[in-house]
This record gives structure tokens, C-alpha cells and sequence, in this order.
């Protein structure tokens, strides 16, 4: 008896340690892969990138902020008017050496889908600054007195910087032309944007979301109709408990009566929580959350 006990904890034993070696495994491969893509960074925005500098002021925050702007191509020779992305993490979106890392290559995506005649989008990229743990929470984590600013953030968006954009550029302004985007953090707070204001977001590209954060996430859909929202939930298979919190999701809007040809889970097999994988996922949102 006691021999088969030693044996069963031998096994359990063995089990846990190829778990950990799997995951300290694939967090040393990652680290490594990022180590050497620095090690080569280059400038590669496309020239339909433009930065402006330090334009917008959080008054909340008291804090400026740069824009990066995508704009289609021909958009200066053209009267057309375009759908517009907003995306969180702004500096992540265009350029490997202002990101001093792998950027998700929005700008690549978008030119490639228009060059095969698909459709065309205004991408504004909003720069996250020094409290972005705060300023990406619309809620306290669970059982936390943190001070956060996500609402604060979300009405700055949707009654400042919405406004001024639609001013400045050739825009088509309703909802199912306006979009809001994010990873991780950024993420929970486009699947908060778009349930909060409906009246101004149509459409969210929601990639690997930090919905441990709060319970109320799975709240937010409560009255709303989402009959014309569109929503692309993106997770790598490596992503630990955001797997279980995606599909949990994913599964509470299938309830609500979101179908398939309104809403998305994509599982991205292999990849873990990094730039590499909101590069991956924004080139499979696009054509889809675009159409």
C-alpha cells in the first residue's frame, strides 16, 4: 500500500515539474525572442503614419498625450470618407524603434487589405502614459480600494477626442463606422468603451482582455442591445487563466443572442501574452470587424 502511495506521489511530482518546466520553458523562449528582435530594430512605420505630439490633454490626469495616425493611402487626394480605429497603447501600433519592440503592424494590415480592394480605415492611436495600470481600469480589481481612471478615460474619448478627430479628418461618424480597440489592459477597457457607449462604438477588436480585473465585466452587457455590435475576442492558447475568462465571454454574449456573424473568439494556438500576438490578431480582426 504504501509502495503504490510513493509511486502515485513520484507521478504527481514528475507531472508538476514538466508543467513548470513548460512554462518557465516558453517565458525563457519568449524573452529570448524579444532579446534578439531588439537587437535589430528598424524604423518601419509607412509613410501614411503620422505622429502628432503631445496634441490631446487629460485634464483628469493633467497629463498631454501624442497621437499616432494611421491614414489610408490616397486619403490626401481623395473627398472619401473612412471608418476610424481607435486603439489603445498607441505607440505599440506602427513602429519597432519608437516601440523599441515589435509593433503590431496596423498600418502594414490595413495597406495590404486595400491593395487587394478591400476596404480602408482612419487608425488613432492613443499613447498610454506612466499610470496606464490605473488609467486602463474602468473598476478596482476585486477586493481593492485602488484609485483607477477608466471612466474618466472612456469620456474623454467619447466627448473630447472623438469630436476633435471627426473635426479634423474625413470621417464617417456613426457607430457601426467607429471603432474601439486594445490588448490586455487595453482590451478590457474596448470591451468596457463599447458596452458603455453603444450610441458611439459599433464595433471592438478586444485582444487578450484582463478580465480578472472584475467580476463586473460580465455585467456590462446587462440592457444593451447588441443586435448591431460587432465584437473579435482574440486569445493565445499559452495565456493561462485570460483562456478561461475569454471564453467566459465569449459564452455570456452567445447568451445574450450575439451570433457568429456578430461576434468571435479566435484562438491563437501557441501564443502567449505579448506584441507578438496582437500583431497576429489584428491581422485576423481587421478584414473580419472592417466588413
Amino acid at each position: 500500500m504504501i509502495r503504490k502511495i510513493l509511486k502515485l506521489l513520484a507521478i504527481l511530482i514528475l507531472l508538476v515539474v514538466i508543467y513548470f518546466g513548460y512554462i518557465f520553458g516558453r517565458q525563457a523562449w519568449d524573452f529570448f525572442k524579444l532579446k534578439k528582435y531588439k537587437e535589430n530594430l528598424e524604423f518601419t512605420a509607412s509613410e501614411n503614419v503620422k505622429l502628432l505630439k503631445d496634441t490631446i490633454y487629460l485634464e483628469f490626469l493633467d497629463e498631454r498625450r501624442t497621437l499616432h495616425i494611421f491614414l489610408p493611402p490616397g486619403y490626401e487626394n481623395s473627398d472619401q470618407k473612412y471608418p476610424v480605429i481607435y486603439m489603445l497603447d498607441g505607440e505599440s501600433l506602427f513602429d519597432d524603434l519608437y516601440m523599441q519592440g515589435p509593433e503590431w503592424q496596423l498600418d502594414e494590415r490595413i495597406e495590404s487589405v486595400m491593395a487587394e480592394g478591400g476596404p480602408g480605415a482612419i487608425v488613432i492611436g492613443i499613447e498610454n502614459g506612466d499610470r496606464r495600470s490605473e488609467e486602463y481600469k474602468p473598476f478596482a480589481k476585486t477586493d481593492s480600494n485602488e484609485e483607477v481612471y477608466g471612466s474618466e478615460f472612456s469620456r474623454f474619448l467619447v466627448h473630447d477626442l472623438k469630436p476633435w478627430i471627426d473635426m479634423r479628418f474625413k470621417t464617417k461618424r456613426s457607430p457601426r463606422h467607429t471603432i474601439i480597440g486594445g490588448a490586455s489592459l487595453g482590451g478590457l477597457m474596448a470591451y468596457y468603451i463599447l458596452m458603455t457607449y453603444p450610441e458611439t462604438f459599433g464595433k471592438a477588436i478586444v485582444m487578450s482582455p484582463s478580465f480578472w480585473v472584475s467580476d463586473e465585466v460580465f455585467r456590462l452587457h446587462y440592457d444593451k442591445d447588441l443586435s448591431d455590435k460587432k465584437i473579435f475576442i482574440s486569445i493565445g492558447t499559452e495565456e493561462n487563466d485570460l483562456v478561461g475568462l475569454a471564453k467566459r465571454t465569449f459564452k455570456v454574449l452567445e447568451a445574450a443572442g450575439m451570433t457568429s456573424d456578430n461576434l468571435r473568439l479566435e484562438k491563437q494556438r501557441g501564443f502567449s501574452h505579448n506584441h507578438f500576438t496582437w500583431r497576429d490578431a489584428f491581422k485576423k480582426a481587421y478584414p473580419w470587424i472592417i466588413e
